[in-house]
Formats: C-alpha cells, sequence, structure tokens
C-alpha cells in the first residue's frame, strides 16, 4: 500500500498517516485517519509544518489539531487578540513613528477594552460588529479605525493561529469627498492684511507662502532653510512634521523641488531676518521662538482672521486650494500644477480641479472648435459659378447638400 516511510517527520502508520515533532520539550506522534495516499501525505506534511509554526508562535493546541488524540496534553493558553496586536505593533518599525502611535492609540481607546483577554482564533465577525456600532461613528473616522484591526487580524492569519480573518467581511464606508473652497484672489489679499495689522510679521510669512507656493502644512512646518535654493529660487519638499514628529518623507513618499511664485518667494525672503540664523527650521512660532510642533496654533490664528474679515468659514487647508485654484485660472499647466502639489499623478488633480481647469479655459477650445467648423473656402465650379459645400444633418444622419452659384 504505497510507500511504508517518508522523511520529514510523516510517515505512513497502520491505517494512517503519523506525524513526528517535537513541542514541550518531548517527541509527539499523532495519527491522522488518512489513508496513505501520495496526495495525503502531502496535505500532512503541510499540516505538520503548520503545527510547528504555531509552535513557534506560541498559539498550538493540542487538542484544536487533533481533537481524536488520546489523552491529549493540556495546551498553553491560547493567543489573545492583545497578544497579536502587541506583536502587529512590534513588527512595523519600518512605518513612520507617527502613523505607529496612531494606530496603537485607536487599538487602545477602540479595540483593546474588548478583545484584548479573547482568544483570537474564537473572535467571529458579529463580535467586530458589536464592538463597532458602539463607536457611534461613521465615514472617515469608522475607516480609519478599521486600519489597524484588519492588521492584527491578517498578521494572525500569516502567522496560522487562525484560519479565516473575522475582519474580512468589514467592508468601509463610503466617504463623499467634500469640494476645495479656496479663496479668490482679493480674499487673500483682505485676509493677509488682516493678519499683518493684528499679528507677529512671521504670522503673515507662513501663511502668504501656504498660499502661493501650496505646501501641505505637515511639509511647510518641517522646512529648513538647508531646504532653500536661493539660486534656483526652489524649495526641496521631502519630509513632513505631524504631532511633533519629524517624518523622513511626505505623505506620497515622493521629494519634490517648488518653484516660488514671486509672492512666495517674497514671504521666504521676508522671513529670513527672523530665523535664518537659526539654521534650522523656516517658520517659528513667534511666541514661543521655536519651530512649530503641529498645525493647531495656526489653524486658530487663520479661523480669527476669517471671522474678522467677515469671509466664509472655511478651515485652514483651504490654503493649499487656494494655490491650486489660483494658479489654474492664470492659465499653468495642470501638469506644473500637478508636481508643485506633489500629486502622484495628473489624475488626482484633475478629479479635484477639474472644474477649475474647465474655468480656466475661458473659450479658448470653444475657440478652436469654431475655427475647424468653419465653411471650406468656396471652390470654382465647371460652369464658372462657385461650389460650396454644405454638411449637417439631425438624429446622426449626415447629408452632403452641394450649392453651385
Amino acid at each position: 500500500m504505497g510507500r511504508r516511510s517518508t522523511t520529514g517527520g510523516v510517515r505512513p502508520h497502520g491505517a494512517g498517516i503519523q506525524l513526528r515533532f517535537t513541542w514541550r520539550g518531548r517527541e509527539w506522534r499523532p495519527t491522522l485517519r488518512l489513508r496513505a495516499t501520495p496526495a495525503n501525505l502531502k496535505q500532512a506534511a503541510r499540516m505538520r509544518a503548520d503545527a510547528i509554526a504555531a509552535i513557534r508562535a506560541g498559539t498550538f493546541d493540542y487538542s484544536a489539531w487533533f481533537p481524536d488524540a488520546k489523552n491529549a496534553p493540556v495546551s498553553d493558553a491560547p493567543a489573545t487578540f492583545g497578544d497579536y496586536a502587541s506583536r502587529w505593533l512590534s513588527s512595523i518599525a519600518d512605518l513612520a513613528e507617527v502613523t505607529r502611535l496612531e494606530y496603537a492609540r485607536i487599538l487602545k481607546v477602540n479595540w483593546l477594552p474588548a478583545l484584548r483577554d479573547r482568544p483570537i482564533r474564537d473572535i467571529r465577525y458579529s463580535d467586530l460588529v458589536d464592538v463597532l456600532g458602539s463607536f457611534g461613528v461613521a465615514g472617515k473616522t469608522r475607516n480609519n479605525i478599521l486600519i489597524p484591526l484588519r492588521r492584527v487580524f491578517d498578521f494572525a492569519l500569516l502567522d496560522r493561529a487562525i484560519l479565516v480573518s473575522p475582519a474580512e467581511a468589514l467592508r468601509n464606508s463610503k466617504v463623499q469627498r467634500e469640494d476645495p473652497d479656496p479663496l479668490e484672489l482679493f480674499e487673500v489679499d483682505l485676509l493677509l492684511a488682516d493678519l499683518a495689522q493684528h499679528h507677529n510679521p512671521q504670522i503673515v510669512n507662513y501663511f502668504a507662502a501656504a498660499i502661493f507656493a501650496g505646501f501641505r502644512p505637515s511639509e511647510q512646518i518641517a522646512l529648513q532653510w538647508s531646504d532653500i535654493d536661493f539660486v534656483r529660487r526652489t524649495a526641496r519638499v521631502e519630509k513632513a512634521r505631524v504631532w511633533g514628529k519629524d517624518k523622513d518623507s511626505t505623505k506620497t513618499h515622493a521629494a519634490r523641488d517648488v518653484e516660488m511664485t514671486d509672492r512666495a518667494w517674497a514671504a521666504i525672503v521676508a522671513q529670513k531676518e527672523h530665523t535664518l540664523l537659526s539654521r534650522g527650521a523656516v517658520f517659528h512660532n513667534p511666541n514661543t521662538g521655536r519651530p512649530w510642533n503641529d498645525e493647531q496654533v495656526q489653524r486658530r490664528y487663520w479661523n480669527t482672521s476669517v471671522r474678522r474679515c467677515g469671509l466664509r468659514p472655511r478651515e485652514a487647508y483651504q490654503t493649499r486650494h487656494t494655490f491650486a485654484t489660483l494658479a489654474l485660472m492664470a492659465g499653468a499647466n495642470p501638469m506644473w500644477v500637478a508636481r508643485q502639489l506633489g500629486h502622484r499623478n495628473m489624475k488626482m488633480l484633475l478629479e479635484i480641479y477639474g472644474k477649475w481647469i474647465d474655468a480656466a479655459d475661458r473659450g479658448r477650445e470653444r475657440a478652436k472648435l469654431d475655427a475647424g467648423f468653419r465653411t471650406k473656402p468656396a471652390q470654382k465650379s465647371e460652369n464658372g459659378g462657385q461650389v460650396i459645400d454644405l454638411i449637417g444633418g439631425e438624429g446622426g444622419i449626415r447629408t452632403r447638400v452641394r450649392l453651385i452659384t
């Protein structure tokens, strides 16, 4: 009946297949009720490899793996969700620190209170739905909460502690993207004048650079004087700062050189007298004399000035949208604008700012069509008259009428 012995800890034994492996310092030899066919021997070898992986991970439960075994030993306590949450967080050292801290915060606040001591293999989809429903959140917040949860179960799945992930079926909420609400140029001038009247010049420089260069706030507060090229008049953007922590990459993980417009460059030059000698960050909080930790305080300056100017309330991130829309309305090449903003491709620019690109056309495309639709110059007919071809029609039917004058 086939081969009577194999290598690798798997062999035929009586009417079944015996596995051999070491656990708790001794050798175990459970027998599977499978005929020793080549296919079953391969399946048994895979099962043995999975069992060894579970032993190494500390998640092996003998009675769960071999329920028919006689005198099954008492297994170690099964690994919990809290165990795997900790292991997963330790495994993502390659991510930015601020990202790891945010994932740890979400797990601590949202998932660990309910799931920490639950054996991860016993957690069901319905359990996760119940916990998620207790948060009372939706949209983007809900989607963010689900990210680290899925990663923990994916980690346990790869570690063979579970066979399927109960989080796999949890779907993201559909989130409608809000359209940009940029300032018009006269509103920009009004806002900067108000800031200049009520606040330190460094506040004016900060927002002028934000509006006329299009930096992300996290990029702008991480900008160093060593990033400024005074010959080419550019700013090298390759870092970001979030929650007071520096990241050695931007949101898109791509560095770029921002060409400074006249008004953005004027803000950089004006800032020299305040922070250039520090040889560090370009923009400082004038109240502390230190680089900005985040963008919270700047938002308060922005919101107060918007109210004083009687403008429609907008979040401070609209500085970036304002740069993009003003550039497009001025006729800038959309590809150049996308590079300035650090977009991965043109698709994002077209999706976000499509209507401003259309508005910037100012009839140029229609003029091209008008020129192309003009009747061709009249041709001379054989009898000395003029031949005029008129092409038209309705309902998709084209007709040609030839007039001879």
